[in-house]
């Protein structure tokens, strides 16, 4: 494993939809690099992670726990200062209905895409939209989006 192969971080933001009531979601992640990294003959590499999250998701006045598990794909351009990353986590709820939104059920799935700006080596700010549902698989699916900032820190 290669020095910057581990991620701690800290992300947090909110729904900026009216309809959905005014949730919020802070959280802390870590992630650790996977060895197969794929490299293209045009300078771009696709580097596989697996994240885990735990933190709190807060719709109103009511709020609970929210955890996540799940594979990242990062886009990089050896060069270039940005990078790009998409991913799905299975999703667990402490509650599912809150004062103006009932979610179906504690098992969720987010998505998201993001983009990150590495300042350093170690340290990268980043903006994403993800969006919570659970496809599906209870009666109520009304689902959730939600643009997060994250600060982290690769070691």
């Amino acid at each position: 494993m290669e020095a910057e192969d581990f991620l701690v971080g800290a992300r947090g933001g909110t729904s900026f939809e009216k309809d959905a009531g005014n949730f919020r979601q802070v959280e802390a992640f870590e992630g650790v690099n996977l060895p197969w990294r794929c490299n293209s003959g045009f300078g771009l590499s696709f580097q596989p992670r697996v994240e885990v999250s735990e933190g709190c998701i807060d719709g109103g006045s009511e709020g609970g726990f929210i955890g996540t598990l799940g594979p990242v794909i990062e886009l990089r351009e050896r060069r270039f200062p940005v990078t790009l990353d998409f991913g799905v986590s299975p999703t667990l709820l402490s509650r599912y209905n809150f004062n103006q939104r009932d979610l179906g059920g504690r098992f969720q799935f987010t998505d998201h895409a993001g983009l990150d700006l590495h300042i350093t080596k170690y340290f990268t700010v980043g903006w994403r939209f993800q969006h919570m549902s659970n496809a599906g698989i209870y009666k109520r699916n009304p689902g959730l989006n939600l643009q997060m900032l994250s600060a982290s820190y690769s070691f």
